[in-house]
């Protein structure tokens, strides 16, 4: 029986004994009766008591399950980590950091495409009490994005540089936290069917994302 059932259930049952006390002191006037009539009302004043005690340990109930629950971060430090680690398309789970959906190439790569922002950003634990080298894969790309400065962005340290070929590679300076953002820039988008007829695809598009890959120099 739930809550609600259990009060109806309750004060159905006390307004029936309070019609019956009505009842009964209409009719008798004597002083057994009332004698009867003063322990009932006593019984009933100890089990609305009761009833009282019962709902406001209910409520106490209540509002500590409604109380959140808060987050508690796991206590992190660089040595938790390997020095190397690989983050390929299909590892991805996050779209909001720049990415489209999960495609495959010809050859059964996964790969994602990035925009319509022209930043993207990847987030990785690795343990950099030391510098590491990262190295971008792009699955193909214009000869916009090859002649284009890449913008590298990373707790603080900047940098801008070129591809070679479909790579992009670079050092990332030693820091205390465990947890890396890693944010790219390309100054070039397009949109296909603006380019070809043929295509279909609306979608402001960047560079094709295959892998990053962090490693220990």
């Amino acid at each position: 029986m739930n809550i609600n059932d259990f009060i109806i259930k309750k004060c159905k049952n006390q307004l029936e004994r309070k019609h019956a006390l009505k009842i009964h002191l209409s009719e008798k006037e004597h002083d057994q009766d009332l004698k009867t009539i003063v322990e009932e009302l006593s019984s009933l004043k100890l089990a609305c008591e009761i009833l009282i005690e019962e709902n406001n340990l209910l409520k106490k109930h209540l509002e500590v399950i409604n109380i959140p629950v808060p987050h508690i971060e796991p206590i992190l430090s660089n040595g938790s980590f390997k020095k190397n680690c690989l983050i390929t398309a299909d590892m991805i789970k996050d779209k909001k950091n720049g990415f489209y959906d999960l495609e495959y190439s010809s050859e059964n790569i996964p790969f994602r495409w990035t925009g319509p922002s022209q930043t993207f950003s990847i987030s990785f634990q690795v343990n950099r009490s030391t510098p590491v080298k990262y190295t971008l894969h792009l699955h193909g790309n214009t000869e916009a994005v090859r002649n284009a400065k890449i913008k590298i962005k990373c707790d603080g340290y900047q940098e801008a540089l070129k591809l070679n070929g479909n790579v992009l590679s670079g050092t990332l300076p030693p820091n205390i936290s465990p947890i890396t953002k890693l944010s790219f820039t390309v100054p070039h988008s397009f949109i296909p069917s603006h380019l070809s007829d043929e295509s279909s695809d609306d979608r402001t598009l960047v560079v094709a994302f295959q892998s990053l890959k962090i490693s220990e120099l």
